[in-house]
């Protein structure tokens, strides 16, 4: 039951062996689609926990911050914890899943009430994402909303917020801005999947545990 950032893949053998030691039963995920070692998680990407999410009843994540480990907790439902190598602790992470679920709600309420929606076509090397940027104006414009590309290197409140007509966003490249940083921004920012309950589509029990899907 155990994970990491490639960044710590240092850690892996080592922790592995601790754990057997210790009478665990240890599994390693397979790598994703967009990941290259085994046990390796990306912000957008939790193939690798989801393919032993049944075999286990918990996970472990070496890295620093809770970004990556509230990811997995949100994605497979396990209790997660985080091993930080920088602040030298262990973090359980069941409190600040619960907050983060309560938060995506209250945003998701806001973006279900907006009629002008700013669809955001990030150009950072490595985010740009034109087809799920069109896909998902024309979804908001077949649920009666007003729908407009808007083309950003950065997702800061300063770009945003010269969009003065815009009443909510939806964030195509890195799921980590609403997560992480919603509390910077005035107006809601929503990831794919979160939009899709805000239209009603998709149920909030399904939605709560693909918070950080970029997929539709």
């Amino acid at each position: 039951m155990y994970k990491r950032q490639v960044q710590h893949l240092n850690f892996l053998t080592e922790a592995k062996n601790t754990l057997e030691k210790l009478g665990k039963k240890v599994y390693i995920g397979d790598a994703g689609e967009k990941t290259i070692y085994k046990g390796q998680i990306l912000g957008c990407d939790f193939a690798t926990a989801k393919s032993i999410a049944d075999k286990v009843e918990g996970f472990i994540i070496i890295s620093g911050g809770n970004f990556h480990g509230l990811g997995v907790q949100l994605a497979t439902g396990k209790k997660t914890v985080v091993a930080d190598p920088f602040l030298n602790e262990a973090r359980a992470l069941d409190e600040l899943v619960k907050l983060t679920i309560k938060k995506r709600w209250i945003q998701i309420s806001r973006f279900a009430e907006s009629k002008n929606i700013g669809v955001l076509l990030i150009l950072k090397s490595g985010q740009l994402n034109l087809e799920l940027a069109e896909k998902i104006k024309k979804m908001l414009e077949e649920k009666g909303k007003k729908a407009v590309l808007i083309c950003v290197r950065e997702v800061t409140p300063e770009n945003l917020n010269s969009f003065i007509d815009v009443e909510a966003f939806v964030n195509t490249g890195c799921p980590r801005i609403p997560i992480e940083d919603q509390s910077k921004f005035n107006k809601p920012i929503l990831n794919p999947r979160e939009v899709l309950t805000g239209l009603g589509v998709l149920p909030w029990e399904k939605c709560e545990k693909t918070l950080l899907e970029k997929n539709i």
